[in-house]
């Protein structure tokens, strides 16, 4: 008898007819697509947690915090491509891992703090770790870098007074044992600072210093200090906001016990007066950039604003300060290589005019960054 032949025909999908059938299939087909790209987002964002490194996608997210660090998620998914749970959770684990803060930086002017200096240390071979761990726990000390060159630990301070720095001086900086001289540069004019280690590249967002300088007359509000007066409401919400400035008006006004109101009143206000920035503050080697350095400049008479100038306009330069002391100038810089540093010394430095003489102080290690000035808010330091 012969035999029955097998069919090698693939047997189709049931075919569900109508429309209600079609959208029903078209559900699970999106269903089953959307709950494929979670997976693959939760399991990129799983892999980033166990490495502690930060990919592309990470170094977009930054640049667009860069530009304004209190853009919500939702934005800033549509600005980089992706979803609003991986920019929460990619943010969440870059601060968790100190790869980022985000927070408040206060105008030290502004508040009172009318001294801001920096000053380079010499201090016992032997005793140069106990030294700058003694130093970074003082609390109007922000900066604290063990560096090469002629000193070996820089500190910046901020204080109230010159009454203040002379008993910073012989009070309290004498008292650490392993110090055998200093050197104090008082900043007289801060041409520059800005903490935007990752270059912008094609970022879409607008910065919240442009965005806040369109508000009309009809955002003031009488409940807001006018002019640059600052009151108990306005420091606390500067400490909350030093602490996390992307927490939302309405959790700020349930700490304080305001309304969301006043709270969004005054935030808008002391960042529009320039009391305070609010800006995110990568860590430049866990960003890509090793190399940080102080550069030393002694300028011809005449020539220091254009030096200033042409300091300021460069990408990896952050800081640019006009100083009395030792320097004229004072530059703080990030680079992402031996050889981009090499290069900015050999070929940019030269094309500017009026510098006499650079020292370069390359930072062996970062003891302490921190620029929050919370702690000296308190009512008995008002």
């Amino acid at each position: 008898m012969p035999r029955r032949p097998v069919s090698t025909t693939l047997e189709a999908e049931p075919r569900i007819e109508g429309t209600r059938g079609f959208a029903r299939q078209s559900r699970r087909a999106t269903s089953r697509g959307a709950a494929s790209e979670t997976s693959r987002t939760k399991t990129v964002d799983k892999r980033k947690e166990d490495t502690g490194t930060i990919d592309e996608l990470d170094r977009r997210i930054i640049v667009e915090l860069q530009n304004d660090a209190r853009q919500s998620d939702v934005r800033i998914a549509g600005l980089v491509g992706t979803s609003q749970a991986s920019v929460r959770r990619r943010i969440a684990r870059m601060i968790d891992e100190n790869i980022i803060r985000i927070m408040a930086i206060p105008n030290q002017w502004k508040l009172g703090f009318t001294i801001a200096a920096a000053i380079g240390i010499k201090a016992e071979p032997i005793r140069l770790v106990q030294v700058s761990e003694a130093l970074a726990r003082m609390d109007r000390v922000h900066i604290v870098s063990i560096t090469t060159g002629p000193f070996d630990i820089l500190i910046w301070v901020s204080l109230r007074s010159s009454e203040d720095l002379y008993d910073f001086l012989t009070a309290k900086l004498s008292l650490i044992s392993g110090i055998v001289g200093s050197e104090t540069m008082i900043v007289l004019d801060l041409r520059k600072r800005d903490h935007k280690i990752l270059p912008d590249g094609q970022s879409s967002s607008m910065s919240s210093e442009v965005e806040l300088a369109s508000n009309s007359i009809d955002d003031i509000d009488l409940d807001v200090p006018g002019g640059d007066a600052i009151d108990e409401r306005d420091l606390r919400i500067l400490e909350e906001l030093q602490k996390d400035a992307r927490q939302t008006d309405a959790a700020l006004a349930r700490k304080l016990g305001l309304s969301k109101a006043i709270v969004r009143r005054r935030v808008r206000h002391l960042l529009r007066e320039g009391v305070a920035k609010v800006a995110v503050i990568p860590d430049p080697p866990r960003v890509g950039y090793p190399e940080q350095v102080y550069l030393g400049i002694q300028a011809r008479p005449g020539s220091l604003d254009e030096i200033m100038t042409s300091l300021a306009a460069m990408t990896r330069v952050h800081t640019v300060c006009l100083t009395a002391g030792r320097y004229d100038i004072v530059v703080w810089a990030t680079f992402s290589s031996r050889q981009e540093l090499a290069d900015f010394i050999k070929n940019d430095l030269p094309t500017i005019s009026g510098i006499v003489r650079s020292e370069i102080l390359t930072t062996a290690r970062e003891v302490k960054r921190e620029l929050s000035i919370a702690p000296l808010f308190s009512k008995n330091r008002l």
